[in-house]
């Protein structure tokens, strides 16, 4: 069990180490950038970054810290002006984007984009198609939020329970007994304990993974919480 200053540490360690957040962001200076603040496994950041695509890969960077329990992310996109564009410019390269990655049904995703911020509708057939969808437009110059509206077409789930709890025991990152599942038509229901965030992670990865889920109601607890 980590102390609230040591998993801070972590915290600012791991943020220096990942390399799209830029090296050195995080320092122990007068002025950081990002600020870090811990109590009892709830790290807050605070601060700005010059695009969407850092503040996201901090909010994930801090996520793989053992002992993180949740992250509430503050940080503020203040674009510098190489990095500013229209909304219009902003919507085709979003476009774009997700037209060029063949994961994603395109014909089926609208791209809206007010003041820098995009909205993404529609609906797939799949989870992964909409978390593709998500990250072609996260590293986006002039991005400053996105929003995901895009919802998953229902179908009619066949053995989703067995088959989840199947592919639950054949991975090696999960304790398999951890962790329970409810199904209640498309909506998956988790209870259970976990390690660590990344093991949450894998567990919601192999769920949003099966065919049929539409919703996740997850009420995992990650046991490795930060002390006083």
């Amino acid at each position: 069990m980590k102390t609230n200053i040591e998993l801070k540490q972590d915290v600012i360690d791991e943020l220096n180490w990942e390399p799209t957040v830029i090296g050195g962001i995080v320092t122990p200076s007068d002025n950081p950038k990002i600020e870090v603040s811990v109590i009892n496994g709830v790290v807050t950041l605070n601060g700005e970054v010059d695009s969407y695509a850092k503040k996201w890969s901090a909010y994930r960077a801090v996520r793989r810290v053992v002992g993180v329990k949740e992250v509430v992310d503050k940080i503020k996109v203040e674009l510098s002006d190489s990095f500013k564009l229209t909304d219009e410019e902003i919507r085709r390269a979003a476009v774009h984007a997700i037209e060029l990655n063949v994961s994603i049904p395109h014909d089926r995703i609208n791209v809206k984009v007010q003041q820098g911020s995009i909205t993404l509708t529609g609906e797939v057939d799949w989870a992964y198609q909409r978390e593709a969808a998500k990250e072609e437009t996260y590293h986006l110059r002039g991005v400053v939020w996105v929003d995901d509206q895009i919802t998953i077409k229902p179908v009619e789930p066949v053995d989703l329970k067995a088959k989840i709890e199947g592919a639950f025991r054949r991975n090696a990152l999960l304790n398999s007994n951890r962790i329970g599942v409810e199904i209640n038509v498309g909506e998956v229901i988790l209870r259970g304990s976990v390690q660590s965030w990344a093991e949450k992670e894998e567990a919601l990865r192999i769920v949003w993974a099966a065919r049929g889920v539409s919703e996740i109601d997850d009420h995992i607890l990650i046991n490795s919480l930060a002390e006083q």
